[in-house]
């Protein structure tokens, strides 16, 4: 490798990368779920890997907030989230401080 093909690769590597994640800016944040899911799916129980997985990468949560702020769902679609959101959180409420298992 001469240094002028090797700051061409870089360049080129750099460009590439500039591409796929101006297509896709929330790619980052999948693969790093994905692993994450791939790996406690092996080495953990559920109630780890859902914890975890809430936790560690908050794609879950984009993905409900987008859906509670498209203008193409209906009242309905949005009423029923609402509800989804409330009753987990009262069931964890009521389940957590009665060491039951809730996740």
């Amino acid at each position: 490798w001469s240094a002028g093909s090797k700051d061409s690769f870089c360049l080129h590597l750099a460009s590439t990368t500039h591409v796929v994640l101006g297509r896709c800016p929330l790619l980052p944040h999948a693969l790093h779920w994905g692993v994450l899911a791939l790996y406690l799916f092996l080495c953990a129980n559920v109630q780890i890997s859902t914890r975890f997985l809430a936790a560690a990468c908050p794609m879950s949560h984009w993905f409900l907030g987008s859906l509670l702020l498209s203008t193409d769902r209906s009242k309905r679609t949005r009423h029923l989230i609402w509800a989804y959101i409330a009753i987990w959180n009262l069931a964890g409420v009521i389940m957590h401080p009665n060491f039951l298992p809730w996740t």
